[in-house]
């Protein structure tokens, strides 16, 4: 079994909305490689099939002066049927982030 047990399906739209800032909105499809190796016990968090769901990100981007930069980011999962249907909730994911560069 591959350590990711995972292919991906990527389409994304990139925009450069100000000078110092860019927009990023990326979908992916997800499927699993191979089926789970689990025992029966743990088969019971896996569903009958092999797509792991859509993943939505989206990434605002931006470099404030020569020394700091920054980004906040989004990411939306809707599961698929990899997944107990007890483990189908949707998921969401947010940062922000300032880097500081001498």
């Amino acid at each position: 079994m591959k350590a990711t047990n995972l292919k991906r399906l990527n389409l994304g739209w990139s925009a450069q909305v100000h000078p110092k800032a860019q927009v990023l909105l990326d979908y992916h499809a997800l499927w699993a490689d191979q089926h789970s190796t689990r025992t029966p016990a743990q088969m019971a968090n896996l569903g009958n099939g092999d797509f792991r769901g859509h993943l939505f990100t989206a990434w605002l981007k931006a470099k404030f002066n020569p020394n700091l930069s920054g980004h906040l980011v989004a990411e939306y999962l809707i599961p698929g049927d990899y997944y107990a249907v007890n483990r189908q909730n949707d998921g969401l994911f947010v940062r922000a982030e300032l880097n500081l560069s001498w």
